[in-house]
């Protein structure tokens, strides 16, 4: 059985998703060693290890003004089931920014078998710019 079979979408919040720079991994080692994170953890996949494609939905959640990682990193571009969503507001606020609760909810109550773009409800497109 593999992994996929228990994931039928990926949301990530302000994370860097493609290996553009060894930035991401300098970084994920620094996170490492200040945590005191057992040693396990450090053998644990990291995105710029994995190889081949993703093989679930993605969507990407990212804002200009994250603060802390540069939007450009977390962008998976143009691809079949692959979706770029800028929100307003900063990398420690997307866990709990209204824009991003929407958009996590309209992710998972899509039907597993099928898969559609975000689009904002018009009252709230404000809250996504583009």
């Amino acid at each position: 059985m593999t992994a996929t079979r228990h994931v039928r979408v990926l949301v990530t919040l302000g994370s860097p998703v493609l290996p553009r720079s060894g930035w991401a991994q300098g970084l994920s080692g620094a996170v490492d060693r200040a945590t005191h994170l057992p040693k396990a953890a450090s053998r644990l996949p990291r995105a710029w290890s994995e190889q081949g494609s993703l093989r679930v939905p993605a969507t990407s959640v990212h804002s200009r003004s994250d603060g802390i990682v540069t939007s450009s990193l977390c962008r998976y571009g143009a691809g079949p089931r692959r979706e770029d969503v800028e929100v307003r507001g900063s990398h420690l606020g997307l866990g709990h920014n209204p824009a991003v609760l929407w958009l996590l909810a309209d992710r998972l109550a899509q039907p597993e078998a099928s898969w559609a773009p975000f689009r904002p409800p018009r009252r709230l497109r404000a809250l996504f710019p583009r």
